[in-house]
């Protein structure tokens, strides 16, 4: 089988870039639980002399491949956004999700994949830090609660969270069940998401 790169990702190490596309491509088509070694470097035709070089298990490609994700989708949140004020900004963050969903798919379908595969690595402190330092909407909410755009900060606060994590999840689930939703519901993905996505803007326009 011939590998063919596209150089997803942005490291130094060429061959390092290929390991990773080689273990993010068999995440996404067969499932984490059944990505290896040998498969990984059989797709990214190197060696497992090569693998260890830049990685100690499956687990640490595959963490490493995540983290890079979900700091890409950082950034392109944040670099996306506009409005007058914080709670124009928030309104503005909601509305990119759809354009995630569809741009970036497959790395939607690798985060649920990671979600369920390494569960036990919740307690991680690194994995904790980074999800910390990826979760930016406080920023918005003090930046709301300083230019008055934002009154409620607690129930605001909360009410955010809830959306977002519903979006988020329903997003990750439409990314391996979407035929299946639109058999069980009559809608198809796009029309279930832009639904959560007006929800959301109503729910935080309630003071």
């Amino acid at each position: 089988m011939s590998f063919k790169h596209n150089y997803k990702f942005k490291d130094e190490s060429e061959r390092k870039n290929t390991l990773m596309e080689a273990a993010f491509d068999l995440a996404v088509k067969n499932g984490m639980d059944k990505v290896t070694v040998v498969d990984i470097v059989n797709l990214a035709e190197t060696s497992r002399v090569t693998f260890y070089k830049y990685f100690d298990s499956v687990f640490d490609i595959l963490w490493e491949i995540h983290r890079s994700i979900l700091g890409e989708i950082t950034i392109f949140l944040k670099d996306n956004i506009h409005g007058n004020n914080a709670n124009e900004k928030i309104h503005s963050l909601i509305d990119l999700y759809k354009q995630l969903y569809l741009e970036r798919f497959d790395d939607i379908r690798f985060t649920i994949f990671f979600d369920c595969y390494h569960t036990h690595r919740a307690d991680d402190e690194n994995y904790l830090d980074y999800i910390i330092y990826s979760y930016f909407y406080d920023e918005l909410i003090n930046e709301g609660l300083q230019d008055g755009s934002i009154k409620n900060n607690l129930s605001f606060r909360k009410k955010l969270a809830i959306q977002i994590n519903a979006i988020w999840g329903l997003m990750q689930r439409l990314s391996v069940r979407k035929d299946h939703i639109q058999i069980e519901t009559s809608y198809d993905a796009i029309e279930i998401l832009e639904g959560l996505i007006e929800t959301t803007h109503i729910i935080l326009n309630i003071g």
